[in-house]
């Protein structure tokens, strides 16, 4: 964590109080689905932690999904609509909640004065690995970044539900990173390409492959 923060050179920045970013990538709804192309805006804040992305998926020619994932006082809330007009999906809840603050915390990465807010832990568990446990809002959950011997973060896991035939179980949640993607932005060594996949008993499913770009951070 220290060779990732020092790499990260958080000292010379300040405090990232704000930060907005955007996204493009490809998702799929399940391990047979087809790759839809998305387009997303996010704004995260850091002294009361949340977030607000907002999505667009090509699900057709002519046909998009408006995405909606929010984290805010502590609660997660999804919404998904068919045309921006007709809801597919509304989900919110304790495991919703969980999920939203796994999200944020591993999402640290381009916000990295995170790992230094009080209601972030950090436990060693080798020379490159570590355990970070947060609590906000009545909710604790952890999970493990990696890092290269030259301290970039390299990814991500964490036990996070999953929703299947209305039964939410936790299942391993992993967050890889592009090492050759890494870039400065603000002053800050942050990654540009990720990849999002669960570990399923019944296989690997990958179901987002996404760019960040046009970050622009606030500092105190």
């Amino acid at each position: 964590v220290q060779r990732w923060l020092n790499r990260s050179d958080i000292e010379g920045d300040g405090w990232i109080n704000t930060v907005r970013f955007k996204q493009r990538g490809r998702m799929r709804v399940s391990p047979e689905g087809s790759w839809l192309p998305v387009q997303a805006r996010q704004l995260v804040r850091t002294a009361k932690p949340g977030f607000l992305w907002i999505a667009d998926v090509e699900a057709a020619p002519y046909i998009y999904l408006a995405g909606r994932d929010k984290y805010v006082e502590g609660q997660g809330h999804m919404l998904i609509k068919l045309l921006s007009l007709f809801p597919v999906a509304d989900s919110k809840g304790p495991e919703i909640d969980q999920g939203a603050l796994l999200r944020y915390m591993a999402e640290m990465i381009w916000y990295p004065t995170v790992a230094m807010a009080p209601y972030i832990k950090w436990t060693s568990v080798d020379d490159n690995s570590a355990k970070a446990t947060m609590s906000y809002g009545g909710i604790t959950a952890s999970g493990t970044f990696s890092f290269s011997k030259e301290g970039a973060v390299t990814g991500f896991k964490a036990l996070r539900y999953y929703s299947r035939a209305g039964k939410a179980t936790l299942e391993p949640w992993i967050i890889s990173i592009d090492p050759n993607s890494y870039h400065m932005v603000n002053g800050y060594s942050v990654p540009a390409k990720a990849r999002i996949t669960w570990e399923l008993e019944e296989g690997s499913f990958t179901w987002f492959e996404l760019e960040v770009y046009d970050l622009e951070y606030t500092n105190n």
